[in-house]
Parts: structure tokens; sequence; C-alpha cells
């Protein structure tokens, strides 16, 4: 038996598969996870300054605390930090057309893969929904995406509230 498995080990070992595989050296291996570890630290970084960003632009810590978004007019928006991968972005507070956009963040956000986004707005459909979140996804190029997709969500909800504004002043 165990001549047997040396000689299926001798076969594998020079099939045409294994000898199209280069050998990875040990100090090619190391580079590699150094780089893929500095890749990581570069992304926390540019993730960390994406958030302090959005910190400055719609308020930093809870619901008591956020601002007009950016452009002014429409639909406020508060960002609500639940971690360091988990931000919470809510539209349109005391109106019926409240939404909120919870963003995941991976680790390996932005430069390879994006944000996770996950929308509440029972005002629309799941269609609407599921339409909006592609929208965003699209946005993704590789880059920081999340105040794209926050202006996207905040027109939106500016222009939906206009709508129901709109339509209630026509019946009245």
């Amino acid at each position: 038996a165990e001549a047997e498995a040396a000689a299926a080990a001798r076969e594998i070992a020079t099939s045409p598969a294994a000898a199209a595989e280069p050998e990875v050296t040990e100090e090619e291996e190391a580079a590699f996870w150094e780089a893929a570890r500095r890749g990581e630290a570069e992304d926390a970084e540019a993730a960390a300054q994406e958030l302090e960003a959005l910190r400055a632009i719609y308020g930093g810590g809870g619901e008591e605390e956020g601002g007009e978004a950016a452009g002014g007019g429409g639909a406020s928006v508060v960002l609500q930090v639940v971690s360091a991968r988990e931000w919470r972005f809510r539209f349109g507070l005391g109106t019926p057309l409240q939404a909120t956009l919870e963003v995941f963040v991976p680790g390996r956000y932005p430069s390879r893969e994006p944000p996770h986004p996950v929308l509440h707005a029972p005002a629309l459909s799941s269609a609407a929904k599921d339409d909006l979140v592609e929208q965003m996804i699209a946005l993704y190029e590789g880059g920081e995406v999340v105040f794209s997709w926050v202006e996207t969500l905040r027109q939106e909800v500016s222009a939906a509230h206009e709508a129901a504004e709109a339509a209630a002043e026509a019946e009245a």
C-alpha cells in the first residue's frame, strides 16, 4: 500500500498540471501577505478619513447630532456611527417619508470592495428600494462612495416629500 501511495504521489508531482504551477518561495509568499496587510491598512485609513468627512457634513454620533445635507434644502440627514464598520444615516426625520440607510463597511473598502447598503424606507415599495440600492452600488468604482450614496438617497427622499406635499395641496 505504501508503494502504491508513493507511486501515486510521484505521478501527481510529474503531471502536466503540477508542472504548470510555479513554485512559490517563502519570500514571495511573505511579500504577498505583507502587501495584503498594507492594502488593508491603507483601506482602513481611507475609510476612517471618509467617516471623518461624513461626520463633518452630517453630524457625528447619535440621533441628536446631525445636520442639513450638503447643498442645503431638502431632506435632513443624520449620521449615527454604530461602529467603525457600521454607519447609519437617517433621512427625513419627523416626516412620513423617513428612511434609514445602513452602510456596512468591509475591511477591503474602499479599494477592492464596496460597502454593503441596507435601505429601510417604509413609504417605498420593495421594487423602488431595490432599484435605489442597485443605483447606489453602481456608483462604486473602487473608491470612496458613501457620500454619493447618501446624497442620492437624500435627493430621492426630498423629491418624494415634495411630491407628497404637492399632492396634499392639490387635494385641499
